[in-house]
């Protein structure tokens, strides 16, 4: 399986990279409109997504790019949660930018869910550290 996550914070992108630098099957794309998340998806041609929904500082881009591509599982990455209702509406589930829950979801595919349940829970001690520290950074969608 292949993950990609798609945001516009070269800084989140960034801590993100660190907490799957050991995982070639995660690969980051720092997009900035909707033109080049679709070019970004068609040229790493991902089994999930990790969207976040401003690419730009006025824009509501994830929820058409979420429409426009197929064949392939979208998790919203947004951390305004009163978008959570339009992405589900559209079956995508709201995960946020939490490191627990995308490492299990990383971890549990394409396995079980049990064993996500369980990746969640045994979290190492650097992985909690960073994800405080990407609790910490502004996140702008």
């Amino acid at each position: 399986m292949r993950f990609l996550f798609v945001n516009d914070d070269a800084e989140l992108l960034g801590s993100l990279r660190l907490a799957f630098f050991n995982n070639s099957s995660v690969v980051f794309a720092e997009c900035h409109s909707i033109e080049d998340a679709l070019r970004a998806i068609a040229e790493q041609q991902p089994d999930v997504v990790f969207l976040d929904h401003h690419l730009t500082e006025d824009g509501n881009e994830g929820i058409e790019i979420a429409d426009r591509v197929e064949g392939m599982k979208i998790y919203s990455t947004t951390s305004n949660s009163d978008l959570v209702p339009e992405y589900q509406k559209r079956g995508i589930e709201h995960v946020g930018m939490d490191l627990g829950k995308l490492k299990s979801i990383i971890a549990a595919k394409p396995t079980n869910p049990k064993k996500e349940e369980q990746a969640m829970t045994e979290l190492t001690e650097r992985e909690v550290k960073l994800n405080e520290r990407l609790g910490d950074m502004t996140i702008s969608d």
